[in-house]
């Protein structure tokens, strides 16, 4: 599986995990402190959610560990497909994929998400 595949599935479970708590389903914390540090459901990556600085009705999430962080020429995973042409040399670990999302009057959690 590719890593891109990996974090396509890591940010589906981020977002189902913010929906299903927003609806009261699972053992997570109240949605309105979804803060932790999360296991993706195939375990290859964990999703590190975070009040945004001095934003502290926004949160943000940062790829914080992976399980393969290098190509098979050891060179680590990098946000080639990136828009932006001078992010496209930044590593995948590390990378911020919530980009400030607000808790809204439904009870979840809206804003941008970024899939490299």
């Amino acid at each position: 599986m590719t890593l891109r595949f990996v974090l396509r599935v890591g940010l589906r479970i981020v977002v189902s995990l913010l929906l299903s708590m927003a609806e009261g389903r699972g053992h997570a914390a109240p949605v309105s402190d979804p803060l932790g540090t999360w296991l993706t459901e195939d375990g290859r990556a964990r999703i590190r959610i975070e009040r945004c600085g001095a934003m502290t009705d926004r949160i943000c999430g940062y790829v914080v560990w992976m399980k393969e962080t290098a190509d098979a020429r050891g060179q680590p995973f990098r946000d080639r497909l990136n828009p932006d042409p001078a992010r496209r040399s930044r590593p995948l670990l590390g990378h911020q994929m919530l980009l400030g999302l607000k808790l809204n009057a439904d009870g979840r959690h809206a804003g941008e998400v970024y899939n490299a």
